[in-house]
């Protein structure tokens, strides 16, 4: 049996071919008889951020989410994104190292998360905010610290404004 987390291996790398799901894999009914090249499940960071490369690539995404807004798993992060390695983190006098962001990551989950994941988390995170920030826009607040993590400390929080 294919678990979520095995599953959601697979994508890790293939970012934006396995990510997207053709329309003609989706069941059911045309929505407003319009058609669509993509049909991304869930609006949240990762579905939102696929809708706009598939977008860039000239497909026509639709995004379906099951909430009433987009939040994704940033619903449980207080709208924070552990981060290390970006222009505001080091201009801003946060030189965390890959190997200390790592290790912070491994202590949240006491251990627990798969290493592969955290290790993929942590080699991309970096540059997916500096494409955020350069390509989509995205302003961060300065960054807040979290007590007793170090790389963790260097969390970047939108700017709502």
């Amino acid at each position: 049996m294919l678990s979520r987390r095995s599953w959601m291996k697979g994508l890790i790398g293939c970012f934006g071919a396995s990510a997207m799901v053709p329309a003609s894999y989706a069941q059911g009914k045309k929505v407003s008889g319009n058609a669509f090249d993509v049909v991304i499940l869930g609006a949240g960071t990762g579905g939102l951020v696929t809708a706009i490369e598939a977008y860039d690539l000239g497909l026509k995404p639709v995004v379906l989410e099951k909430m009433d807004y987009a939040a994704g798993n940033s619903l449980y992060a207080s709208g924070g994104i552990a981060a290390w390695g970006t222009a505001q983190q080091k201009a801003e006098g946060h030189e965390e190292t890959e190997e200390e962001f790592r290790k912070d990551m491994m202590a949240v989950s006491e251990g627990r998360a798969d290493p592969e994941l955290v290790d993929a988390y942590v080699k991309n995170i970096g540059p997916d905010l500096e494409w955020l920030k350069n390509h989509i826009g995205v302003k961060f607040r300065k960054l807040k610290e979290s007590p007793g993590r170090s790389a963790i400390a260097c969390t970047m929080w939108t700017d709502r404004d």
